[in-house]
């Protein structure tokens, strides 16, 4: 479908593909070896299945392609990533990624997958950037998840350029790249919804409550195996 574009080379794609996965599944065995915890664990699975729940339910508004506008879907990711971390954020949000291929998959091309379901989801972490920083939370807490949103647009960008260029011909457009950059801007339409979502929670005093008890999980130290 694609042996003409320019953009389009299959082998290296493939390579970049693997490596990906493999920095993935490095940042798992590294960081999680002395970071992740039971309790980490056991409320990333929550959050995963409260955002698998939302995703469930009918979207706002359904992209012909690939994507939709649904409510509450990011809202527990970018809790987890911003009380849990950066790291661990990234992690539980990538393993969305996946489940999220299940809900709405749409797949011309393994690398298509990665660069639209775990990576783009991998971005939204970035809400976790910021999550030791006491001061002005709130304002640093929509910090990291505005970069994630941006992680997450410019991966559904890249796919599109890549593998959707004949879409966007056939539509009459000139550049894959501004169609891509259009279609793509659904994200930030539903990513200023859970950003209001964020606000709602923030003056009803309801963020610090989840926050301070998903931080008390945050604080336990990972078990160690005494030796002999």
């Amino acid at each position: 479908m694609f042996e003409n574009d320019f953009w389009y080379n299959e082998g290296k794609w493939i390579i970049l593909a693997v490596l990906v996965l493999a920095a993935i599944i490095l940042l798992v065995f590294l960081y999680g070896k002395n970071k992740l915890t039971t309790k980490s664990i056991t409320y990333g699975a929550i959050l995963i299945a409260m955002a698998f729940a939302f995703s469930m339910l009918p979207p706002i508004f359904k992209m012909p392609q690939e994507g939709s506008i649904r409510i509450l879907v990011m809202l527990p990711l970018f809790l987890y990533a911003y009380t849990f971390g950066f790291f661990r954020g990234v992690i539980v949000c990538a393993i969305f990624g996946v489940l999220d291929i299940i809900i709405e998959p749409f797949i011309v091309h393994p690398v298509q997958v990665i660069l639209d379901y775990p990576l783009a989801f991998a971005f939204l972490g970035c809400a976790g950037l910021f999550s030791k920083i006491k001061k002005n939370q709130i304002v640093f807490f929509l910090t990291g998840v505005v970069i994630g949103l941006i992680g997450r647009y410019f991966c559904h960008v890249l796919s599109g350029v890549i593998f959707f260029s004949e879409i966007a011909s056939e539509l009459g457009y000139e550049s894959a790249l501004l169609y891509s950059l259009g279609y793509n801007s659904f994200v930030f339409i539903a990513g200023a919804i859970e950003i209001g979502e964020i606000l709602i929670l923030y003056f009803t005093k309801q963020l610090k409550i989840l926050t301070r008890y998903l931080r008390k999980a945050n604080e336990e130290k990972p078990n160690t195996t005494q030796t002999a």
